[in-house]
């Protein structure tokens, strides 16, 4: 019985999955934007390539996990108004393009966002004082991207010092860039259909002069979710380290809102100065609603019994949160705005 509706769910998945499409608007992290994203140890294979793909990675544990944020560059960083900064709070165990061991010391990675494309600026070794730019930015993203969808990019850059005023290190490279599979991704945080892979290999050569490099393949296979500014899965191959990890609160897209129940659910204003009213229509006369913030907090859990309630978010600061509603075995999740 198990086995058949395990069957039977992934069956359903499947049925459900349509091809998503990457924009700057639904993947583009933007400064303010804080994750948390748990490391696994149990390393798995990142799965097949292709349309309509389960992959399963539920077998994931929590091994360590680490607080992403998305922040201004330091003054110190030239061109540092084109570059966004995704910096890690303590140790850097993995992020979706430059993830490293615990003991790496790189700790913050620069990005650069538009409307066409998501750019790498480089890495920072905050500890060192030591920042690796590059003056030829690399393409991780073009807009619109979706399933075969692909492109290669060349990049280029130097070493820095805060002491030391010319590159002391040289780097340059090519990505290679394919979008080559959708599906549904099980996650041990839950099942999510609509998904899009993108799978990176990158050939860096860096030495410390311009005749002599050395050669380093990395490979990255990306999971994304419309919606979420990140990743919500990675497994890659970075510096001779395999590492696994996954968001802690993935949030469902309007997609998925629509093929779980949206009729059944009606939350507005939206957006609100904070008092929101919801609207269940069910034949379950008893429903939980949690309010989450952007970091994935419960700021708010409450049992009702009504068809109509009313949930106040005036004390907390203006922002995106989400509203879970759950109805039984249903659940229904809502991306809403307090001004």
């Amino acid at each position: 019985m198990k086995k058949l509706a395990t069957i039977l769910t992934i069956t359903i998945c499947i049925s459900l999955n349509a091809q998503p499409v990457l924009t700057d608007a639904n993947t583009n992290p933007i400064i303010g934007d804080k994750f948390a994203y748990i490391i696994s140890s149990n390393i798995i294979g990142p799965g097949n390539s292709g349309a309509n793909q389960v992959w399963n990675f539920s077998s994931m544990n929590s091994f360590t996990m680490d607080s992403i944020n998305m922040i201004s560059p330091p003054s110190y960083i030239s061109n540092s108004s084109n570059i966004e900064a995704w910096s890690i709070s303590g140790a850097c165990y993995c992020t979706p393009y430059y993830p490293n061991p615990s003991f790496s010391p790189i700790n913050a990675a620069f990005y650069n966002t538009s409307t066409l494309k998501w750019q790498s600026g480089g890495v920072q070794e905050i500890g060192a004082g030591l920042t690796i730019q590059y003056s030829d930015l690399e393409d991780l993203l073009h807009y619109p991207f979706t399933f075969n969808d692909s492109f290669s990019d060349v990049f280029s850059g130097s070493y820095y010092t805060q002491t030391v005023g010319f590159p002391i290190r040289y780097v340059k490279g090519k990505d290679s860039v394919a979008a080559d599979g959708y599906g549904t991704l099980i996650l041990p945080t839950g099942t999510y259909s609509n998904v899009l892979r993108v799978h990176i290999l990158e050939f860096i050569k860096d030495s410390q002069n311009v005749s002599n490099f050395n050669n380093t393949v990395n490979e990255f296979y990306l999971w994304f979710l419309p919606g979420n500014h990140i990743p919500i899965a990675s497994h890659t191959s970075y510096g001779g380290q395999i590492l696994c990890g996954y968001l802690s609160n993935v949030f469902m897209t309007d997609i998925e809102q629509h093929a779980v129940d949206d009729k059944q659910t009606i939350i507005s204003p939206n957006p609100s100065n904070g008092i929101f009213s919801i609207s269940v229509i069910s034949e379950v006369k008893q429903s939980q609603i949690e309010v989450f913030n952007i970091i994935g907090e419960c700021i708010l859990r409450q049992i009702v019994t009504s068809a109509n309630s009313q949930i106040d978010l005036s004390s907390q600061p203006g922002g995106v949160y989400f509203i879970n509603i759950s109805m039984g075995s249903k659940q229904y999740t809502q991306k809403v705005i307090k001004n």
